[in-house]
């Protein structure tokens, strides 16, 4: 059984990869959890744990788990090789430095293969505060071609404040859509924390009014799980007595923060549009018929 399993997973680790390993050790994966889980385990087959190393950096070692019948084999070669690399690579530590100059922390990688090709999702949270996506971009190229040697497409997994933003898997020959992408997610979560941190009440205080701020995401559910912020909506709140001088006044100091694509509804009033329609009075009256 030794045999056979180190043919299949080294055949697969250099396949998805593009790196020789060779197993070192395999032994019986202990079932755990209720009686009920290690019933079924044993029904559909023992499994077992195995460790492989780097035949070119022996150094470089990652564990996995495989069933009896070669059907599931999960292993941890990215994370792994991610780990091994920021040790010993000092030009790899490199790219650990410019997530963190882009508000990003706690990064970690995971990979899956998806017929016959290699896809790599990284995972962060990000913190808010300046970021350069090209750059960053450029980082998460960069990283992939020095962990594996075979074309590959990444993924990028944030936790930003309460949602997490999925993106699409891109490859290399799509770097420029892929910042576009990121781009226009980092703008809309900022202007978001902007009226989060209250920043916009401040502005908007001498008018008596004040906004809140929903994000409106458009989720994915096809094989490849996306979920991307598609447009901010703006909920501003006035007074019975605000005149329509003042409602055009707070619209300017969206468009000063860049809010021209945002949608604004006024509580308590039909209609919306977004901060760039409105301009004058007749805006006003267009896009709020109550006013």
């Amino acid at each position: 059984m030794e045999e056979k399993v180190s043919v299949y997973t080294e055949k697969q680790i250099e396949e998805a990869y593009g790196e020789k390993v060779k197993m070192t050790s395999i032994k019986e994966s202990t079932p755990v959890g209720s009686t009920i889980i290690v019933v079924l385990v044993k029904l559909f087959g023992d499994g077992y744990d195995v460790e492989f190393e780097s035949v070119d950096h022996p150094n470089f070692t990652f564990s996995g788990d495989i069933s009896g019948n070669l059907e599931n084999f999960d292993e941890n070669f990215i994370q792994s090789k991610h780990e091994y690399l920021l040790e010993t690579d000092k030009e790899y530590k490199k790219y650990n430095k410019v997530f963190l100059e882009n508000g990003i922390e706690d990064v970690h990688m995971k990979s899956k293969i998806h017929k016959g090709k290699t896809y790599i999702k990284v995972y962060g949270i990000y913190n808010g505060g300046d970021s350069n996506q090209e750059k960053l971009v450029n980082t998460l190229e960069e990283i992939g071609s020095n962990l594996v040697n075979v074309p590959i497409e990444i993924s990028l997994d944030l936790k930003m404040g309460y949602d997490n933003l999925i993106t699409d898997y891109y490859g290399n020959n799509e770097s420029n859509e892929f910042v576009q992408v990121l781009e226009q997610q980092f703008m809309l979560f900022h202007h978001n924390d902007i009226v989060d941190t209250e920043e916009l009440d401040q502005e908007l205080e001498p008018l008596n009014m004040f906004v809140g701020s929903i994000l409106e995401l458009e989720v994915d559910n096809d094989y490849f799980y996306t979920r991307l912020y598609k447009h901010q909506t703006l909920a501003l709140h006035i007074r019975p007595q605000s005149s329509e001088g003042e409602i055009i006044k707070a619209f300017e100091i969206f468009k000063n923060h860049g809010m021209d694509e945002s949608i604004v509804e006024i509580v308590d009033l039909e209609g919306r549009c977004k901060v760039k329609e409105v301009k004058v009075t007749e805006d006003l009256n267009r896009c709020y018929p109550g006013l």
